[in-house]
């Protein structure tokens, strides 16, 4: 009956999360938590950006990779849209949050209780941002409360919480109410940004309500009313606030179902772990759906998408996808609930006017442009010229040094020149009476091109599988990068030569054009740094 119940549980959580694809397995769901639109330093353009959690619960409620060839897809209007994207995590976004943790501490649970708090802090509480705001409720017959604080206050507030000694019906509702107003009055400064809201809620899913109706001496199905349980959850989800339970039992028959209610409504996740063994992959995982949540950041026309449905279609698999639930663009890019001048956009939360002369139309756009890139093909030259001539003074280079600039695609602007043939350094000393050394190789296809460091100007090329981190064994090695992991990131190319860059789990974090990254098809031109090391794809 137990099992049945969090089966029930769970499909009724993925039934009211998300409407899954033709193909898409049944217990993998994709949420679209919310989408922010704001005015773009780009003139006529708004910045938009989708808040994405990607799980299968048939694994537990595990974070699902999304990745490969058009890994996502728009729907705007009803109307399908492949809109160019910057893929990242949540980690690494910058975006406001505030986070309820809600732990029961009935008697039941007063032999787990310790080495619960303690995977709440170490997996959660402690890889937040600084910023983040927290509120911690020991949830029994009596609720101990302390309202959003820092996470520092919140650590401390939850390694107080004590079971309590006389056994009680923990009062569930009060407390899941009592978070949401606490989220409902979030602060930030400056103010009226963007919040995420959430609710880590760990408990057996009893409530005083429900078990005070409860008879001990009745005989057969008894009928109970959950209504306020209902009620709880659907506010929870129309404030947006995203419930994400972890249902332990602790070795007795819970109300699982009210776990997976407050879950389902409110388009949270249910983990459900059956042994204090289990509980550490529980909550792990939560503080993973956390972290990892997908943030697509798009440049959109505002008057083609203000007050339409939008919803995201991921790539989970070769050959399956599925579709989240669809939220409605606000009616206008707004910045901190400000609607910028025409000539403004946002920056910190704050309109900022742009530093072009107005009236500026598109040929202007395109003169000043072209202006730009003249002035940097002429610096060019003129470093090109003067390097020439320095380097003709100089003693011939040490052995295995191949001077002279790569050809085939145009070195960014100031960039020193000089480059390996292959990405690979020469081995061997040079004969006393050697002629010079050849030019390098034109390198064919993707390659990757140092902007810092020792190696700056030189390009490498790439292969299917191409690995970068600090093992001697990986094909680019950044064994002198003091931020870089053993294996910190891999390129994988398809057959028509795309190019995806994936994070291999490191420490630091991989960056494509300042955004941490889990996956990112790459495109030509893209900044990328490894650990403290910046590099530039170029797609030829």
């Amino acid at each position: 009956m137990h099992r049945r119940l969090a089966v029930l549980a769970g499909l009724a959580l993925c039934a009211a999360a998300a409407r899954a694809h033709a193909d898409g397995p049944a217990m993998q769901r994709v949420v679209l938590d919310r989408v922010e639109l704001e005015p773009a330093p780009l003139m006529g353009y708004a910045r938009l950006r989708a808040f994405i959690s990607v799980v299968d619960l048939g694994a537990g409620g595990k974070v699902m990779d999304v990745y490969g060839d058009h890994a996502w897809t728009f729907k705007i209007g009803g109307a399908e849209q492949h809109i160019p994207y910057l893929a990242g995590v949540y980690d690494g976004a910058g975006a406001n949050t505030a986070i309820v943790i809600i732990v029961e501490k009935a008697t039941e649970y007063d032999a787990d209780l310790a080495n619960i708090k303690a995977l709440l802090d170490s997996e959660i509480l402690q890889k937040l941002p600084p910023s983040t705001q927290v509120g911690v409720i020991g949830l029994g017959n009596d609720l101990t409360l302390t309202k959003l604080t820092s996470v520092k206050n919140a650590q401390a507030a939850l390694g107080a919480i004590s079971a309590e000694s006389e056994p009680g019906a923990p009062a569930l509702v009060a407390a899941v109410e009592k978070a949401l107003m606490w989220l409902r009055n979030a602060k930030t400064e400056p103010e009226d940004q963007p919040v995420r809201k959430l609710i880590i809620l760990v408990s057996d899913g009893r409530e005083k309500s429900i078990e005070e109706q409860r008879d001990p001496t009745a005989e057969g199905k008894q009928s109970f009313d959950t209504s306020k349980v209902s009620a709880v959850a659907n506010k929870a989800g129309k404030d947006g606030v995203r419930i994400h339970a972890i249902a332990y039992t602790t070795g007795f028959k819970g109300p699982v179902m009210n776990m997976g209610e407050l879950a389902a409504r409110s388009l949270g996740t249910i983990r459900w772990p059956q042994t204090a063994e289990a509980l550490p992959d529980a909550i792990r995982k939560a503080g993973l759906e956390v972290g990892r949540q997908y943030v697509l950041t798009l440049f959109v026309d505002p008057d083609a998408v203000i007050g339409k449905k939008i919803s995201v279609v991921a790539k989970v698999s070769a050959s399956k996808t599925i579709e989240s639930n669809d939220v409605k663009l606000p009616t206008a890019p707004t910045c901190a609930k400000v609607e910028c001048a025409a000539d403004q956009y946002c920056a910190d939360a704050h309109c900022v006017t742009r530093a072009v002369p107005h009236g500026t139309g598109v040929l202007g756009w395109i003169l000043i442009i072209g202006g730009i890139l003249a002035g940097a093909a002429a610096s060019l030259l003129a470093l090109g010229f003067a390097i020439t001539k320095l380097k003709a003074r100089k003693p011939a280079p040490p052995p295995g040094v191949v001077p002279g600039a790569p050809t085939g695609v145009q070195p960014a602007v100031g960039a020193p020149t000089g480059a390996y043939p292959a990405g690979v350094m020469p081995t061997g000393a040079l004969p006393a009476a050697a002629p010079p050394p050849p030019q390098p190789a034109v390198i064919v296809g993707p390659q990757l091109y140092f902007m810092t460091g020792p190696r700056t100007g030189q390009r490498i090329g790439i292969r299917h599988g191409f690995m970068i981190g600090k093992e001697p064994a990986c094909d680019l090695v950044l064994d002198q990068d003091g931020f870089a992991s053993s294996q910190h990131a891999q390129i994988l190319m398809d057959t028509a030569g795309n190019c995806t860059l994936f994070d291999k789990g490191s420490t630091n974090g991989t960056f494509v054009n300042g955004v941490r990254v889990t996956q990112y098809a790459l495109t030509h031109g893209v900044a990328i740094r490894v650990g403290s090391t910046e590099l530039r794809f170029l797609a030829q």
